[in-house]
């Protein structure tokens, strides 16, 4: 395990790796989640620090990948909203950043009519 964190490939492969992961785990509608994101945050950060690795752009470079991935699976799961239906794609990723909580409210009032 030394031997692929002393590689500069293997440790930003791990961090990349765990970003996702994080970014997978985390919903930002609910604040657990949020806190939890934090914290793991907090606790990548302080290791690097611990470690005193000399690896530049690892705490940003986890920071876009975590926040990226967690983005992309919530415009995901808006998918089903009837007030995306017929845009492109880059008005679906605009209209779901400016008006998050509609579509997603929308969204969800679709999936359970049609549970129904």
């Amino acid at each position: 395990m030394n031997d692929l964190l002393a590689n500069g490939v293997g440790f930003y492969g791990a961090i990349l790796v765990l970003a996702i992961g994080i970014g997978v785990m985390v919903e930002f509608e609910e604040r657990v989640s949020r806190i939890a994101f934090a914290a793991v945050t907090l606790v990548v950060v302080l290791l690097y620090f611990m470690i005193d690795y000399d690896a530049p752009f690892v705490i940003p470079i986890f920071l876009v990948v975590a926040n990226g991935t967690a983005f992309g699976k919530s415009l995901y799961s808006y998918r089903d909203s009837p007030l995306l239906e017929g845009e492109t794609r880059l008005r679906k990723i605009l209209i779901s950043i400016a008006h998050s909580s509609r579509v997603r409210s929308a969204a969800l009032d679709r999936r359970n009519l049609a549970s129904s």
